[in-house]
Order: structure tokens, then C-alpha cells, then sequence
């Protein structure tokens, strides 16, 4: 990080503190982070320690650049989940400049050093680079240092500014402010800043319309799919209803047939055969015509009888008559005779 002295050579302080910061920065040359946090947190809180200038701004520098790393890294293995948490919302959250005002007293303390790497934490994490950019303006006004305003006012140009996009403001102050003493150098920086950015913006872009084009693509894909399988199911449902349809007309064919079967009188194959025995005796068919004379009876209405004794007795009693009903008994009964022998070899067959 950009200002961020490491080195422990360069301290000539004892003390507990000294070492406790000398064994921190080790630790966090090392890349020995969590552990490095570890060994620096409790020097954090000492107050008596403001006395120390250049021990106390070291501090919080390493403390700045702990939380760039952790941020960096918050989905990393490096850092213990709750501390990488905690660590990427003071930089996320701006917390930081509240914690360094808190640290040194007031906004206008803040050495320069310290401006500068909260201002690189902020750039490259924080979510409000408005608020960011209002507490750097803030700074710059209040100081009274024209070195610290231009160290700040070149990292508010190049850093912050590139990095929400304001690059012709910033090239307007590259161009009309006294700070850059080599314009051609700052422009030139300033316009790689530019490049990367809209470079980094067109892959992005371009990853996104990939993204769309593939999230397009699995949307046309399942649908697709559902359309698919909405066909099928309707032909399934169709073959189920033609089968059912014709199950239904060949059950209402069997039940005619079968009504058809019961209307008529069947013969069982058991009866069948008894009846196949052999031709009916005379008693049989003296019983056959003693019934079927009765049911003449019945059906004849009374003249119709009279009138049949009348006609038997008118014959009786005339030659003529008598002979006549004579040939008419005989072929009656010739006629009779033949019809029985009929019905006898239908009734064996």
C-alpha cells in the first residue's frame, strides 16, 4: 500500500509497544494476516500512545493495510470468517475514516500519510465514494500545509476520481491546478487510468451480455422442454380417451349382444342332449293334443263351438255328409301323421 513504512529498522522507540508493532509487522511482511491483526488490535486502543507521533501513525497505517487485505480477501481462507466480516465493513462502510478521526482527534489531524491509504482502502472497497470524495474535499480545504494539500490533492485526482469516472474534472484540475508541476506525466497517467477503466468496463459488458445470452438460451431451453412435455402428456391424454372411448363401444356391443342372447330362448347344452334321447312316446302325444285341444276351447268363443257340433252331428246323420267327413278325417289325419313324424325327427335331431 502506497505510504505504508513496514520496516522495522527505521524505529529507534523501545518499549513494549515498539516491539509489540515490530512483531505485528513482521508477522504482516510474513503474510501472516490474521496473526498480524492479532499482535496489532490491542495497540489500537492505547491513547497514551498519541504522544508518540511517528510510532501511533505507523500503527493505524498497518491497521489500514490489514483491512485491505481482508477486504481483497473476504471470500478467502486466510482470514477467520467473523474477523474478515468485520474487517471488510470498516472498509466497505467508510468506517475507517470514522475510527482514524477517532484515533487522532478530529479530521483536520489526520496526517497525510494516513489520508493517503485510507483514501487507496476507500477507493478500492467503499460503497460511497461520494461521502469519500466530500471528506477528502473537506480535508484539503481545512489544511494549512500546501505540501499535505497537494500529496492529498494528487492521490483525490488520480485515485478517487478515476475510480467514480469523473475523468474530464479530473483532467480540468490536471490542467489548471498548481500542484502538478509535470501535467504531461499526471495527463498521461490520468488517460491509462481512463483506458483501463473503459477497458474494464467493456469486458464486463461483455460478460454480462454473454450472461444474458446463456440465461436466454436455458430460458428457450426449458421452455422448450415444458412444450414439449405438455405435447406429450396431451397425447397421452388422447390415446387414453381413444381407448377409453373404445372400450366403452365394445362394452355397450357386448351388453346388446348379450341382451340379444337373453331376449331369445336358448336351449341348454345339458337340456339339449336329455332332449336328444329319442322320439316322444304316444302317450306324449296324446297329452300334446288333449292340451292343445283344451287351449282351442278356451281361445274359441261359445257359437263357434256350437256351430262345430252341428256341422259333426248334420254329417253324422247324412250319407253324404258322413262319407265326405270320412275322407276329410282321413286326410286330416294322414296330414296329422305326417307332421308328427316331422316334429318327431326335429325333436331327435
Amino acid at each position: 500500500m502506497e505510504d505504508l513504512s513496514l520496516s522495522t529498522s527505521s524505529l529507534d522507540i523501545g518499549g513494549a509497544s515498539a516491539q509489540a508493532y515490530q512483531r505485528a509487522a513482521k508477522l504482516f511482511l510474513n503474510k501472516q494476516f490474521p496473526e498480524s491483526f492479532e499482535a496489532l488490535e490491542p495497540l489500537l486502543y492505547q491513547k497514551s500512545l498519541q504522544g508518540n507521533a511517528k510510532l501511533w501513525t505507523k500503527i493505524w497505517n498497518l491497521y489500514f493495510a490489514l483491512v485491505n487485505n481482508a477486504a481483497r480477501d473476504s471470500t478467502g481462507s486466510s482470514w477467520p470468517r467473523k474477523l474478515a466480516k468485520q474487517l471488510t465493513e470498516a472498509a466497505e462502510q467508510d468506517k475507517v475514516w470514522d475510527q482514524a478521526q477517532t484515533a487522532f482527534g478530529s479530521l483536520e489531524n489526520l496526517p497525510s500519510e494516513v489520508v493517503v491509504n485510507i483514501i487507496l482502502v476507500s477507493t478500492a472497497h467503499s460503497k460511497d465514494l461520494q461521502k469519500v470524495s466530500s471528506l477528502v474535499e473537506s480535508y484539503i480545504s481545512s489544511t494549512e500545509d500546501a505540501s499535505v494539500a497537494a500529496k492529498i490533492t494528487r492521490a483525490y485526482v488520480l485515485k478517487l476520481l478515476p475510480k467514480k469516472g469523473d475523468y474530464d474534472y479530473a483532467e480540468e484540475l490536471i490542467k489548471n491546478s498548481d500542484v502538478f508541476t509535470d501535467k504531461s506525466t499526471a495527463l498521461a497517467t490520468l488517460q491509462k487510468a481512463r483506458e483501463d477503466y473503459e477497458a474494464k468496463a467493456k469486458e464486463e459488458e461483455e460478460k454480462r451480455i454473454q450472461l444474458e445470452k446463456l440465461e436466454q438460451k436455458r430460458m428457450e431451453e426449458s421452455i422448450a422442454s415444458l412444450k414439449k412435455q405438455r405435447e406429450e402428456k396431451e397425447r397421452e391424454q388422447r390415446a387414453a380417451s381413444e381407448i377409453s372411448t373404445d372400450s366403452t363401444k365394445e362394452s355397450q356391443e357386448s351388453n346388446l349382444s348379450k341382451n340379444g342372447r337373453e331376449g331369445s330362448p336358448v336351449i341348454p347344452i345339458r337340456n339339449q342332449h336329455q332332449n336328444r334321447g329319442g322320439p316322444r312316446s304316444l302317450s306324449s302325444l296324446v297329452t300334446y293334443w288333449r292340451q292343445s285341444f283344451v287351449e282351442f276351447i278356451r281361445q274359441t268363443s261359445l257359437m263357434k263351438l256350437i256351430l262345430f257340433i252341428a256341422v259333426i252331428i248334420l254329417a253324422g246323420t247324412n250319407p253324404y255328409m258322413r262319407q265326405r267327413l270320412r275322407r276329410m278325417i282321413a286326410l286330416l289325419y294322414a296330414k296329422l301323421m305326417q307332421t308328427i313324424r316331422m316334429g318327431t325327427k326335429v325333436s331327435y335331431v
